[in-house]
């Protein structure tokens, strides 16, 4: 009798064990934010898109002037949505928002984006600009690259596709405005298309 609880016990035992491990397998996959923040993104950048080509084929505002008027802000607006999607996301899984390794992930992300924007500014200021469409398609293929590490595998397709974009752009001879518009509106609707992959990911790990 003894022997068989014994069995019993070392059964529910494993079961539980592997229970644990799918579900920490399953929250290893999941994405940081909730996939509204994607269409947020995607909005502003399209919007931004719409209104720089206004202001520079329309008003004649230089490139350099509408990144640090027009950009800047609703980068900085875009991030206030995104803190605040880090939150809801956070509370409703149950994990501490300033758990250490969160911090260590966010100060190693704003320390990147500083040099970014470091990067981005020193090319504008060195008469580069014309090479910001290409190089911000890089930046954004190595985000994809490094998030498919510990979330979602399809964000290397992504990756990918924003790497042949670059590609693409900077074997072109389209003019500098076309390429700042084009690289814009491919990032928005490439960010509403990750927001429906990932809404429609979540979904089925729900059901």
């Amino acid at each position: 009798m003894e022997e068989e609880k014994t069995s019993q016990d070392i059964h529910k035992y494993a079961e539980d064990i592997a229970t644990i491990k799918s579900m920490l397998m399953a929250m290893d996959e999941k994405f940081f934010y909730d996939p509204w923040v994607f269409y947020i993104w995607g909005v502003v950048v399209l919007a931004g898109a719409a209104v720089q080509y206004i202001l520079n084929t329309a008003y004649a505002v230089s490139l350099s002037a509408i990144f640090y008027k027009l950009w800047i802000p609703a980068i900085i607006a875009g991030f206030f949505l995104e803190g605040i999607a880090w939150i809801t996301k956070m509370s409703k899984e149950g994990v501490p928002i300033f758990a250490r390794y969160l911090l260590k992930m966010w100060v190693g992300s704003m320390g990147s984006l500083g040099g970014i924007a470091i990067m981005i500014i020193m090319v504008i200021e060195l008469g580069g600009a014309q090479y910001v469409p290409v190089i911000i398609l890089i930046i954004f293929a190595v985000f994809m690259f490094h998030v498919a590490q510990v979330s979602y595998v399809f964000f290397f397709v992504y990756g990918y596709m924003f790497l042949g974009a670059a590609l693409t752009l900077f074997l072109s001879d389209i003019s500098s405005v076309y390429q700042f518009l084009l690289s814009e509106v491919f990032i928005g609707l490439i960010m509403i298309a990750l927001g429906v992959s990932t809404c429609l990911k979540e979904r089925k790990h729900e059901n």
